[in-house]
This record gives structure tokens, sequence and C-alpha cells, in this order.
């Protein structure tokens, strides 16, 4: 994340790990710097509450769900958060709209693909 710093990835679409059938891509991943709509402190606070802790964004796809990363691993484990299925605001964010994407930041890159149409 650091060497590229946000940025739109090409390919850029991915699977899920889990048993969910669809696919998605990364519209944007979230940078360290100053930049008003991918920077990864103001996700991160936008979103802090109503994402499972421990969990941070890195990325978005272009319907406004978020991947985001595991920090609590030595893996960085990747995951889709899914903003059509999240908690209800009196509830905590649960990992019922969290699904498993990669086991590692390293194999999530490598393994995005170009989504033929």
């Amino acid at each position: 994340m650091i060497k590229f710093n946000g940025g739109r990835p090409f390919p850029a679409s991915f699977k899920f790990f889990s048993d969910r059938t669809d696919a998605s891509s990364v519209d944007q991943f979230l940078s360290l710097g100053k930049e008003k709509n991918s920077n990864l402190e103001k996700y991160y606070f936008n979103y802090k509450n109503r994402i499972p802790s421990g969990f941070i964004p890195i990325a978005h796809d272009a319907g406004g769900n978020l991947i985001i990363m595991k920090l609590k691993n030595e893996d960085n484990q990747i995951y889709f958060w899914d903003h059509e299925l999240e908690a209800d605001e009196e509830e905590n964010p649960n990992m019922e709209n969290v699904y498993l994407v990669c086991k590692s930041f390293s194999d999530f890159i490598n393994n995005l693909y170009e989504e033929e149409i």
C-alpha cells in the first residue's frame, strides 16, 4: 500500500474466498495523503463505528462497499464489507456483512483479474 499510495488498479476484479458466489472490483485504493475522496484516515474515521473493530478500510468498490484489512494477524487478511447488509445504527457492527476475500494482502493484489464483459 505504501509503495503505490492509493490509485486505481488494473486489473481490478476479485472473487471471494468465502461461500459468496459473486465478485466485485477495486474502484480506488485509499491513500495516506491528503486526497479528498480517497484518504485512508478520512475513511477510517467515517467508518470506524460501522465496520467491525480490528479492521481498517483500504479500498472501495464502485457501489460504496469497502475492502477492509484485518489488523490483528500477521498475514493482513482482506475482507469485503457489504454496506447494503450492515448492522442498524443502534446495533454494534458484526461479521454478518463481512466476507473473506484473501488470506493475505499480497495474495489479494496478485489475484486481481480483468473481468471480461
